[in-house]
């Protein structure tokens, strides 16, 4: 083989190498789906599917609502509140210092919150959410919810892109005020219904309720890891 014929071939082999390397940090920078274990696919399909069943019993079943808004209108509240469980144990791994890493549980948290919030966008009308409106405009509570839902995406989108290792209390502090402020995005929306159990469909209590709670329940876990891990200096 002649000198410029190796040159060709290398030249070509260099550039062949090049494209690789371009294409596998490009598959690397534009996954979507974490590379979960199987653990982690066991714990959200769990949630998501409880969380289906309930919410599809509690209005499709008994409230009777629509099955052609089963798509939307139901397995909008199922993202919402899988986003929000998963939230809530990633507190409670961090505050029992679980070996387990929290990024893919938190990564499909956030990949849930991201539907719900587009959901919601598409859902937002007095056909659905009649009690939000008034007179054709939000009124002053859904706009609050809706205020404080969209401040709750953006931390933990802050927080999901922030460069480099924080300690295990900043962690639980930043999870505490994302659980605080969505227990104030689901008040605003249903708390006038919390206190009449007789008006809820089959005594079921309805998912903002059961939502609050759970956020109240992170909030209190978070607390009390972040003393602990104050104390220890985590």
């Amino acid at each position: 083989m002649s000198a410029p014929v190796r040159q060709k071939h290398r030249t070509a082999n260099y550039a062949m190498k090049i494209i690789r390397s371009v294409d596998t940090s490009e598959l690397k920078e534009t996954r979507v789906l974490p590379n979960a274990d199987s653990s982690t696919i066991k714990i959200v399909s769990t949630i998501f599917l409880l969380s289906t069943a309930y919410a599809t019993i509690r209005y499709n079943v008994i409230k009777g609502v629509d099955w052609s808004d089963w798509p939307l209108y139901t397995l909008n509240k199922v993202f919402g509140v899988t986003s929000l469980l998963l939230i809530v144990l990633a507190v409670v791994r961090y505050g029992l210092r679980s070996m387990y890493s929290n990024a893919k549980i938190l990564h499909m948290a956030g990949l849930f919150a991201g539907i719900h919030i587009l959901l919601s966008f598409m859902l937002l009308s007095p056909l659905y959410y009649p009690k939000f409106f008034l007179d054709g405009k939000l009124t002053i509570l859904a706009s609050l919810s809706m205020l404080l839902g969209s401040i709750a995406a953006v931390i933990f989108m802050n927080g999901a892109v922030q460069k480099g290792e924080r300690k295990t209390s900043e962690k639980i502090r930043s999870l505490a005020t994302i659980s605080a402020i969505i227990s104030l995005h689901v008040a605003f929306q249903g708390y006038q219904s919390w206190l009449t159990p007789s008006a809820w469909p089959g005594f079921i209590p309805p998912i903002t309720l059961l939502s609050f709670l759970a956020s109240v329940t992170a909030i209190g876990i978070a607390v009390y890891s972040n003393r602990t891990a104050q104390k220890f200096k985590l």
